[in-house]
C-alpha cells in the first residue's frame, strides 16, 4: 500500500539476540555446532553475492552445501552497516532468505556473530491481550502464543520450555535438535498451529521461535518436509534509519549568517494542542512535536522518533489470523533516548495515552476517525508500539451493538462490513500519535484547551515557545533537550502573524521579514520584479488543492453528457492559469492531480503502473471552442436571436455561483465570457464562504438555486474519493447535503474497494477505475491546480516548498542563512 513513502528502503528493524522475550539468554549461533571437516575458503560468491570471513564459516557450519541452503537460505544482500534497534548501535550485517547474521568483533568466537531474533521479531505483541473472562487471547488469532501450563505427557519426543511456557514434538523437535537447536532457532514462541505462507497463499502448519519460523510440508519427502520459513525474506528491508540519513538532518560544516528567522503567516493558531488542526497550528506544532513518522516536501514519508516507516511492503506492518478473524497489524519501534523539552524520557507509554486521549468524548481531535477503526493499541516493551486494525468480525460485532444514534459515527466501517474484510486505513503508516502522558495525564482533558500548556506544549521537536503575542507574534528557541539530529541551524524563528500577505509587502522591501508561508497566498504575487529587486524570490509548485466545477444533476440540461462535455471543451483552462496563477499551477485532467502517484494525469503512471494504464484511458477534453459548438449542434441546442442556446423551450441559462475569494472571481469572469462565446449562458453569482458551504436546506447549493459550483478539493497521496463517490447515501455519507444528485454504481464500487484493499496495485487499479468513470461521465471539471506559492529571501538555504499539505517548516533543521 505503500508506495507513498521513502519506498522499503526506509522502514524497519534490526533484531540482534538481545532480548525482546524477557527472561530470554542470548546464545552464540554455533555454541553447541560441530566444526567443519575441512577448513573453510576466506570468501564465496554465493547466489551473485559475496560470503566471507566468519559470516561463512557460520554459513557453512551445517557441514553440507545443502544442508546450509536449507537451514539459513542464499544470501539477499552484502554484508553492509546496519543499526541495531536493540541499542542503537553499528553492526556489520548480512541478511540470508532464513537468517540474519550480525557480527560483534569485540567478542571472541563463538560469541562473535549472533543470530538476529526474526521470529520474535515477527509476532511481538502475539497472545499479550488476554480476555480476563475466557482467559484466552483477545483476538482468537493469537491463541497459539499463549503460554501453556507444564502438560503431563512430557517425554523424549516431547518437550516444555518453562522461559516461554511452550512445547515442541514430533517433526518439528527432531528438526530442530539435527540443525542446531537453542543457539540455532532459540526458543519456542507459539505452538503449532495453522498459518498462510506470504510465499505461496497456501496453508501449513507452522510454529514459531525466536530465532525462525519452522513449516511442516507434508507435500515433500522426508527430510525435506519440514521448512524454515523466509523469514530474512519478508524482514531484509526493514533497516532502521540513522539520524543523518533523514532529509531533515542539518548540513554539516555549515553556519548560518543570522541566528534568527522572521516568518510571517497569515493564519493564528488559537491553540498548539491537538484540538487545532489548522495549517497555521500544524505548522508550528511540527517545530515542537516530532511524531513516529513525517512527510517531507513530495508527501512521502520519513521516520522521526521511530526507527522506521512501517509498511505491509517492508514487514513493519502484517495481516494476522484468518478469515473473519484476519486483522492487520501495524508496529514502531522507538528510537532510545528522545526526550520530551523538560528532559524527561519519551517510550511506549506516550503512545497509549494518545490512543487514549484522541477516543477520549471530552477531547474533539482530528482524525479521530483513524483510530476508531483500531481495536486496541498494544506496547509489550517500552520502546515497542502496536496498533491493531479491527477485523470484520469485530467491526460487525461493533456496528451491530451501536445505538442508532451514534451509527452514523462509525459509518466508515461499513464497506468493510459489507464485503466482509478486516479493516484498513490508507494513512495505516502513520497512524501512531504521542503526546507526553507525564504533563497531559495530569490536566483533566476538559481543561485541556485553556491550560497553559496549550500555547507552550512539551514536545520532542527542535524548538519550544518561548513566548506568544496573540495577534502579534510567536517566538520560537531550542529545546535543549533535543537529540534526533544535530542542533538546528538556526537558533530563532519569530513568526509574524500578519492577517493579510499585501499588507506586510512593505515590510519585504524593508528587509524586516525573512519569508512568507504559503497559506499566505491564494494566487502568486503580481510583483516579481518588486520582490526580486527587494532580495527575494518565489517559488511555487502545484499544490494538492484544485478548483472544479460542479455540476447539478438535477437541472435538466446538465442531465446531457453532450453539454458537460461542451461546458468542459469550451473552457481555456490555461489561459486561466496564465492570468489567475501568472502561468503557475497546472491543467488538470483527472480528478487527481497529476502530482499524486496514482493519477492518471502522473507523467510517470504509465511506466509504474503500465497494466493499468493499458486497462483504463483517461479521457482528454482539450480546449476546443468549435467542438464544443458542434457538441452542442448534434445534441440538438440551437443558438437563439439573443445569442443564448435553447432546445425545446429551455435555455441553456443558468446560476453560475462560487465565493467571493478575488481569485475564484477572476476565474469565475473567464469561464463565464468562454462559455458566453459558445452560446452557454452562466450568470455569475458570488457569495461569501459560510453562506456558499452551507449546508441547511435553503442555502443556495442545497436548495439548488445555484446549478453550477466552482470551490476547491484537496487531494493527498493518502487521500481519498469520499467526497465524491457517486451515490449519496445520507445516512451513512460524509458527503455535503448539497450533493449534486450523480449517481453510478461502477464508481461507488471502485470507491469501496480502493478504500478497503491494502494491496497497493489493486488500490491504484481502483482509483484509476474511479478517475475513468468519473472523466468519461464528466462528472466535474477538473480546471487547475492551484499553486503552492511562498516569499523567501534570497539568502535563506535549504528552504524546500512542499507539493502537498506538508508544514512550511518540515525541513526547518536544515535552513540557515547565507551571505549574499
Amino acid at each position: 500500500m505503500r508506495g507513498r513513502t521513502l519506498k522499503a528502503d526506509i522502514a524497519s528493524i534490526a533484531f540482534s539476540t538481545c532480548m525482546i522475550v524477557p527472561g530470554l539468554i542470548a546464545v552464540p549461533v554455533d555454541a553447541t555446532l560441530a566444526a567443519p571437516a575441512h577448513a573453510q575458503a576466506s570468501a564465496r560468491v554465493i547466489n551473485g553475492i559475496e560470503v566471507a570471513g566468519r559470516f561463512l564459516d557460520v554459513w557453512s557450519k551445517q557441514g553440507s552445501e545443502r544442508d546450509s541452503v536449507y537451514v539459513n537460505g542464499l544470501p539477499i544482500t552484502a554484508r553492509r552497516p546496519e543499526i541495531s534497534i536493540e541499542d542503537g548501535k553499528l553492526y556489520d550485517t548480512q541478511w540470508f532468505e532464513r537468517a540474519r547474521y550480525e557480527l560483534h568483533p569485540t567478542s571472541k568466537a563463538p560469541n562473535d556473530v549472533l543470530l538476529g531474533r526474526l521470529g520474535a521479531s515477527r509476532v511481538e505483541g502475539r497472545g499479550n491481550k488476554i480476555d480476563p473472562a475466557t482467559g484466552k487471547a483477545a483476538n482468537p488469532g493469537d491463541e497459539p502464543f499463549v503460554g501453556i501450563d507444564q502438560p503431563a505427557d512430557l517425554s523424549a519426543s516431547k518437550l516444555w520450555f518453562p522461559e516461554t511456557r511452550h512445547t515442541l514434538s514430533g517433526k518439528l523437535l527432531e528438526y530442530w535438535n539435527r540443525y542446531g537447536g537453542l543457539p540455532q532457532f532459540g526458543f519456542p514462541l507459539s505452538e503449532p498451529f495453522e498459518e498462510v505462507s506470504q510465499a505461496d497463499g497456501k496453508p501449513y502448519t507452522v510454529q514459531y521461535f525466536e530465532r525462525n519460523r519452522m513449516e511442516l510440508h507434508p507435500e515433500k519427502p522426508a527430510p525435506y518436509d519440514v521448512e524454515l520459513g523466509l523469514l530474512g525474506v519478508e524482514q531484509y528491508s526493514m533497516t532502521a534509519v540513522p539520524a543523518e540519513a533523514l532529509p531533515i538532518a542539518p548540513p554539516k560544516d555549515v553556519k548560518s549568517t543570522k541566528d534568527e528567522i522572521i516568518v510571517g503567516m497569515s493564519q493564528e493558531p488559537y491553540s498548539l494542542t491537538l484540538f487545532d488542526n489548522s495549517v497555521a497550528g500544524r505548522g508550528i506544532k511540527s517545530l515542537i512535536e516530532d511524531q513516529l513518522v513525517g512527510r517531507d516536501e513530495n508527501d512521502n514519508l520519513f521516520p522521526l522518533n521511530a526507527w522506521y516507516v512501517p509498511t505491509l511492503e517492508n514487514g513493519g506492518a502484517q495481516f494476522i489470523g484468518e478469515g473473519e478473524d484476519r486483522y492487520l497489524q501495524v508496529k514502531y519501534k522507538l528510537r532510545q533516548g528522545i526526550k520530551w523539552s523538560d528532559g524527561v524520557e519519551l517510550t511506549s507509554n506516550d503512545a497509549i495515552f494518545a490512543y487514549r486521549l484522541i477516543l477520549n468524548p471530552d477531547v474533539e481531535a482530528p482524525n479521530r476517525n483513524e483510530y476508531l477503526r483500531l481495536q486496541n493499541v498494544d506496547n509489550p516493551g517500552k520502546y515497542t508500539i502496536i496498533y491493531n486494525y479491527r477485523s470484520y468480525k469485530q467491526a460487525k460485532a461493533l456496528v451491530n451493538n451501536l445505538p442508532a444514534a451514534t451509527q452514523g459515527t462509525y459509518s466508515f466501517l461499513d464497506p468493510f462490513i459489507s464485503l466482509k474484510k478486516p479493516v484498513i486505513s490508507r494513512m495505516y503508516s502513520e497512524v501512531g500519535a504521542i503526546y507526553p502522558e507525564h504533563v497531559l495525564g495530569k490536566i483533566p482533558t476538559t481543561k485541556l484547551r485553556e491550560d497553559p500548556v496549550s500555547g507552550s506544549p512539551v514536545g520532542t521537536g527542535p524548538y519550544k515557545v518561548e513566548s506568544w503575542n496573540r495577534e502579534q507574534q510567536l517566538v520560537l528557541v531550542p529545546n535543549e533537550h533535543y537529540s534526533l539530529t544535530a542542533k538546528p541551524l538556526i537558533k530563532r524563528l519569530r513568526i509574524k502573524f500578519i492577517v493579510e500577505f499585501y499588507s506586510g509587502l512593505s515590510q519585504f522591501k524593508t528587509g524586516q521579514i525573512d519569508m512568507f508561508t504559503s497559506e499566505s497566498f491564494n494566487s502568486p504575487v503580481a510583483d516579481v520584479a518588486g520582490l526580486k529587486a527587494a532580495g527575494y524570490s518565489m517559488p511555487t509548485r502545484p499544490g494538492p488543492i484544485w478548483e472544479h466545477l460542479d455540476f447539478r444533476f438535477d437541472y435538466g440540461p446538465f442531465k446531457e453528457r453532450a453539454v458537460r462535455e461542451a461546458i468542459f471543451r469550451a473552457i481555456n483552462r490555461q489561459r486561466i492559469i496564465d492570468i489567475v496563477y501568472l502561468g503557475t499551477g497546472g491543467v488538470m485532467n483527472s480528478v487527481v492531480p497529476p502530482s499524486i502517484y496514482y493519477s492518471l494525469d502522473n507523467p510517470d503512471f504509465a511506466m509504474n503502473f503500465p497494466d493499468i494504464a493499458a486497462k483504463y484511458k483517461l479521457p482528454i477534453y482539450p480546449y476546443d471552442p468549435e467542438r464544443a459548438r458542434q457538441v452542442l449542434e448534434e445534441a440538438g441546442w440551437k443558438v437563439g436571436p439573443d445569442g443564448i442556446r435553447a432546445k425545446g423551450g429551455v435555455k441553456l441559462s443558468f446560476i453560475y455561483g462560487t465565493t467571493t475569494q478575488a481569485a475564484r472571481q477572476q476565474m469565475q469572469a473567464l469561464v463565464a465570457a468562454d462559455l458566453k462565446a459558445v452560446g452557454v449562458e452562466a450568470i455569475v453569482k458570488s457569495y461569501p464562504s459560510d453562506i456558499f458551504f452551507d449546508n441547511s436546506a435553503d442555502s443556495p447549493r442545497a436548495n439548488g438555486t445555484i446549478k453550477l459550483s466552482q470551490f476547491a478539493w484537496s487531494t493527498t497521496r493518502d487521500g481519498d474519493f469520499v467526497l465524491q463517490r457517486g451515490c449519496y447515501n445520507p445516512a451513512t455519507s460524509y458527503e455535503l447535503k448539497h450533493d449534486p444528485n450523480y449517481c453510478n454504481q461502477k464508481l461507488d464500487e471502485a470507491h469501496t474497494k480502493f478504500n478497503s484493499e491494502a494491496e497497493l496495485h489493486v488500490q491504484v487499479e481502483a482509483a484509476a477505475q474511479v478517475q475513468a468513470i468519473f472523466m468519461q461521465d464528466i462528472v466535474v471539471v477538473p480546471l487547475v491546480q492551484r499553486p503552492n506559492v511562498a516569499v523567501v529571501r534570497n539568502t535563506l538555504t535549504n528552504y524546500k516548498l512542499p507539493s502537498g499539505t506538508t508544514s512550511n517548516f518540515w525541513n526547518a533543521r536544515q535552513w540557515y542563512f547565507r551571505q549574499p
